[in-house]
C-alpha cells in the first residue's frame, strides 16, 4: 500500500499478457462450470492465466500435429501444392476441419485438454482415427 493523504491505496501491478486463445477460453468455461474449486484455487494463487496459456499452447501444438498427420495420411504434399494450389488449399482446409472436430470431440467436457482426464478406451467404430486419438491424450 502507499499512502495518499489520509488514504491507503493498494499498489496494483497490471501485467502485460497476450490474449487467450480459443482453447484457453474453452478451458476457462470448463473450470468455471465443472471445477469451481480448482478455478478458485488458480484465481487465488494468481496462476489462472498461466494455466489457460499452457492449455491453449498444448492444444495448438496438438492441432498442428493432427493436421500434419491427416495431411500425410491423405497425401497432401508439397508437390501437390506446386502443381495445384487450389486443390492443396481445399485438402488442407478439410484436414484442419477434421482436426478441429477431433479436438472438439476430445474436449467436450469428457477428457484430454479441457478436463485433463485420461482418454477412455476406443470403440471399434473409432479405429479410423486411432492414430490421431493417441496424440490427444495427456
Amino acid at each position: 500500500y502507499r499512502q495518499n493523504g489520509d488514504y491507503l491505496i493498494p499498489n496494483i501491478i497490471i501485467r502485460k499478457t497476450k490474449p487467450l486463445g480459443h482453447y484457453g477460453r474453452l478451458r476457462k468455461a470448463y473450470l468455471e462450470m465443472h471445477r469451481p474449486i480448482l478455478f478458485n484455487e488458480l484465481v487465488l494463487s494468481d496462476k489462472l492465466f498461466e494455466h489457460y496459456a499452457e492449455i491453449d499452447e498444448a492444444a495448438r501444438n496438438r492441432m498442428e500435429l493432427i493436421v500434419r498427420s491427416l495431411a500425410e495420411r491423405n497425401g497432401v504434399t508439397e508437390q501437390l501444392k506446386a502443381e495445384n494450389q487450389m486443390e492443396w488449399v481445399r485438402q488442407m482446409n478439410a484436414c484442419k476441419a477434421q482436426a478441429e472436430e477431433i479436438m472438439k470431440r476430445k474436449t467436450n467436457g469428457k477428457q484430454s485438454i479441457l478436463s485433463s482426464k485420461k482418454a477412455p478406451k476406443h470403440d471399434k467404430k473409432e479405429t479410423q482415427h486411432h492414430a490421431v486419438d493417441v496424440m490427444l491424450v495427456f
